[in-house]
């Protein structure tokens, strides 16, 4: 298991280092929090700079200066605080400005890292796919290794679809074959997930709630807890729903501020202020 230690990132300022514990785990909080922060940092530590391409070089510059981090595997350890520092056994046997591949390898170990970022997904600086765009869609589609794994998921859905063909789907209420186009766009994002955890070592999910009901969330976090226990798969969330899903499912959660950060639990989440005012909001 990886650990990520954060004393500080981005908007995160904290007197001591906090752990997370980096595997199927959810991030949770406030909008301006710092959760995408985090996610950042892993794709920094796992991939390297090229793997954040939205913060462009001025945006990386500023971001590295609020960074004091460190993740920690069974092989070693990659930090940042002024400078990448790399080693093993708490000896730092690297420091520099740029953080490669093979250090990455040595001292964390080898990840294929992917990215969703709500429609797209990303491999390093490449879309892969992109929910609105019909010919990356149809690659997916094209993978009958990947589409042989997951028509179960998509045929007890309600409403279902029974299958896929080409660039088609079967649609499980009547019985027709409708062209990918029609796929509703919250199976097109179930779609996008599925493909990214199955692809990948580690994923890294922002908006991950966006055009999906509470049903099809249930679905996807016990679906991805079954079938891929050896992934890490890191959720950004702003919905307690899902938190309890994942709870549920032993997925480690935290809660993060600006000022802490704490790994919660059912008991807990149902004492949190933010989740309270989610029920309230559904009660009114």
């Amino acid at each position: 298991m990886l650990t990520l230690s954060i004393k500080s990132v981005g908007p995160i300022r904290l007197e001591t280092s906090k752990d997370i514990k980096i595997s199927k785990t959810v991030l949770y909080g406030y909008n301006g929090a710092g959760k995408s922060c985090i996610i950042r940092v892993l794709a920094m530590f796992l991939c390297g700079e090229e793997c954040v391409p939205e913060l462009g070089k001025e945006g990386m510059d500023t971001f590295k200066k609020s960074l004091d981090v460190r993740l920690t595997s069974k092989s070693g350890f990659i930090g940042f605080k002024y400078e990448y520092v790399a080693g093993d056994n708490n000896e730092v046997k690297f420091r520099g400005n740029v953080i490669n591949r093979e250090l990455i390898q040595r001292y964390i170990g080898s990840y294929r890292v992917a990215r969703v970022l709500t429609d797209h997904l990303y491999f390093g600086s490449s879309e892969v796919v992109n929910v609105f765009d019909t010919y990356k869609l149809l690659e997916v589609l094209e993978d009958v290794e990947f589409i042989e794994k997951v028509r179960d998921f998509f045929k007890y859905l309600d409403p279902g679809v029974s299958d896929f063909y080409y660039k088609k789907f079967k649609d499980s209420e009547n019985g027709k074959w409708l062209p990918i186009e029609l796929l509703p766009y919250g199976y097109k994002r179930a779609l996008t997930l599925l493909y990214a955890v199955d692809k990948y070592d580690a994923v890294f999910i922002e908006g991950f709630e966006t055009g999906l009901h509470v049903d099809l969330i249930r679905e996807l976090i016990d679906f991805i807890s079954e079938n891929y226990k050896d992934k890490v798969v890191v959720i950004e969330a702003h919905l307690g729903t899902l938190l309890r899903f994942s709870l549920m499912r032993e997925w480690y959660v935290y809660y993060i501020s600006r000022e802490g950060i704490e790994e919660i639990n059912l008991q807990r989440l149902h004492t949190m202020e933010l989740f309270s005012r989610e029920l309230e909001a559904l009660k009114s």
